[in-house]
């Protein structure tokens, strides 16, 4: 998933000090998140929430992936 992402940024006449800086960012940017939903939860009380509607946030998800997947499906046939 990194490595898709950081080509979307990184072309090959890049320098390579913007390279680093480029990943160093996304580095601390994605661990800074799962820190923060890591603490979040650590919450007994916030995880006891999310666990009771934790069933609908997967299922509409899960719908809307579902929906994503027949579009780009659709979209190649073409």
């Amino acid at each position: 998933f990194m490595f898709g992402l950081f080509t979307q940024v990184i072309r090959p006449d890049t320098p390579l000090m913007l390279q680093v800086l480029y990943g160093a960012e996304m580095s601390l940017m994605a661990f800074l998140w799962f820190s923060f939903v890591a603490s979040v939860l650590s919450v007994s009380l916030i995880r006891s929430r999310f666990s009771s509607v934790q069933h609908i946030f997967e299922r509409f998800f899960g719908g809307l992936l579902i929906l994503l997947g027949m579009r780009v499906a659709l979209e190649k046939s073409r």
